[in-house]
């Protein structure tokens, strides 16, 4: 089954297939609500639109942006500096660490949570992680 891709004049997003692995454990997230499960692959879209913002900010083009089994993802057109690479990997968390706060003071806890565990589980330098990129970058 090939990823279903929607295209905008700048960005194309993708929908790998193993995505629909990732919609029955964001309905068990959010109390097997689709709205709910809905609204957290928005959180995980706008993640990735912070990294999106960042490579524009410094001149990379962003092939695509999408989500599949195990979150989301950028396809960057070109390779960037160490730092370059960095701040782009670390601007999804930030939209993340945003979020928490805006739903902490919205007193929406579920998603609060949801974007506090894509912060923290983003920055832990573990292989395949926006943390790991960052660490690289670092020890580069």
């Amino acid at each position: 089954m090939a990823a279903t891709h929607i295209t905008t004049h700048a960005l194309r997003l993708e929908v790998k297939p193993g995505a629909l692995i990732l919609f029955p454990i964001l309905l068990a997230l959010t109390n097997f609500s689709p709205l709910n499960a809905w609204a957290v692959v928005g959180c995980l879209l706008l993640h990735e639109l912070g990294h999106w913002l960042a490579a524009r900010a410094f001149g990379v083009g962003v092939e695509a942006i999408g989500i599949c089994a195990w979150g989301g993802f950028i396809s960057r057109e070109r390779s960037v500096s160490p730092w370059h690479n960095a701040a782009i990997s670390l601007a999804g968390p930030a939209v993340s660490l945003v979020l928490f706060i805006a739903f902490g003071f919205a007193q929406q806890g579920t998603f609060a949570a949801i974007n506090l565990l894509l912060f923290v589980g983003n920055l832990l330098p573990v292989p395949g992680t926006d943390g790991w990129r960052a660490f690289k970058a670092f020890t580069a």
